[in-house]
């Protein structure tokens, strides 16, 4: 028995092997790949406002800024109730006064040194005008001297009083800048000045910025440069 089972599966071996062989698979063959099927779905663009966020920071700063500057010296007598730090102020309001007696008077002089330099020229016209009358009457022949018919005389004169009229206007110029005027409508950032202090020419009385207008830089970075 035990001789004849190697027989047996040598027989079984070749039995198995034929039975596949015989039975085996047969693959589907197609003439055609199939069609693939594609969807895709359309939308008609419309352009519109766009806001483009981009994140930055900065300081706010006033468009103007300066200082409150005295052109004449003197006592100041009298303040505005605004004239404090933080105060707001109107364009053209008389933020402080400083005493102007001394410049009232220097326009008294002024005006009297004028009246003197009309008399003044009067008098050369008068003298002019008779020296003509009296080469007339003289009926001299030649040529007179200027200084003989009083030209010289006549034009130092006329610049007496262009002289004296520019003085009393410089004086009556000092008058009006006793009187310390807001040049635009803002705030005071610091005083440095009070009632009863004497100040002199071109002194600091004060840090002032106007409120019509701020402004802010904002720093951007490179990669944001593209949305400005």
């Amino acid at each position: 028995m035990r001789k004849l089972l190697p027989l047996l599966l040598l027989a079984l071996f070749i039995g198995i092997t034929q039975l596949i062989s015989h039975f085996k698979p047969v693959a589907a063959v197609r003439d055609t790949p199939p069609t693939p099927v594609i969807t895709v779905e359309t939308q008609q663009l419309t352009p519109r406002d766009y806001t483009v966020v981009v994140n930055s920071f900065g300081r706010v700063q006033p468009r103007t800024e300066g200082e409150l500057v005295a052109q004449v010296s003197g006592q100041i007598i009298d303040v505005s109730p605004n004239f404090r730090d933080g105060g707001f102020f109107e364009a053209g309001e008389t933020l402080i006064t400083i005493d102007p007696r001394d410049y009232k008077i220097q326009v008294d002089i002024a005006a009297a040194e004028l009246a003197n330099a009309k008399v003044n020229l009067e008098e050369q016209q008068a003298l002019e005008d008779q020296a003509r009358k009296d080469r007339e009457i003289l009926n001299k022949k030649g040529l007179a001297s200027d200084y003989a018919l009083r030209k010289p005389q006549l034009a130092a004169a006329r610049s007496q009083i262009d002289a004296a009229q520019a003085k009393l206007a410089q004086a009556r110029l000092a008058v009006e800048r006793t009187e310390i005027k807001a040049p635009y409508a803002g705030r005071i950032l610091s005083r440095n000045v009070d009632r009863g202090v004497v100040v002199s020419t071109n002194q600091a009385l004060a840090r002032i910025y106007a409120t019509d207008r701020v402004e802010v830089r904002l720093p951007l970075k490179n990669s944001e440069l593209g949305y400005v």
